[in-house]
């Protein structure tokens, strides 16, 4: 049984490790439930806690995040059933483009989001084991690829 094809007890299971696990089981419930397109899931905003006493307050810098100034970012990598395709563009607001090829260059697939998108997530049903190149363009122009490996 796939990801994508999961039947109403394992959903039940899934949420409840979801909803009661804040660990990694949590997660990766929570993950394969968006996967197979049963929830949807808007990541939380932590912002700062204001409460604390002047003296004692540092500086907020933002989150975290790695030094890369990617705006494609694919995980996991390598994929099995799925992956994820984040996209960072700060302000944009038109329609852009995003192209699977495999290792001889032909185009597997394409897939058109707008703006307002900020991830895509790919079944890897039809994919064959080995690597692929995932491009994204926007405004004609392409701004990002990044290497992904399948495996089966």
């Amino acid at each position: 049984m796939g990801v994508f094809r999961i039947d109403s007890a394992t959903v039940s299971s899934l949420q409840s490790i979801a909803n009661l696990n804040c660990g990694l089981p949590g997660v990766y419930a929570r993950n394969l439930l968006i996967a197979a397109g049963k929830i949807t899931f808007q990541e939380p905003v932590i912002l700062p806690d204001t409460s604390l006493k002047e003296a004692k307050k540092t500086k907020f810098r933002g989150v975290k995040e790695s030094g890369d100034a990617s705006i494609l970012t694919v995980y996991p990598n390598p994929a099995q059933d799925y992956f994820v395709v984040k996209i960072k563009l700060d302000k944009f607001k038109g329609r852009g483009l995003i192209n699977l090829y495999d290792g001889n260059g032909k185009t597997i697939q394409s897939y058109a989001f707008t703006g307002k998108q900020n991830q895509v997530i790919f079944p890897t049903g039809t994919l064959k084991t080995g690597f692929y190149l995932l491009t994204l363009e926007a405004e004609g122009k392409r701004l990002d690829s990044v290497k992904l490996a399948v495996i089966k």
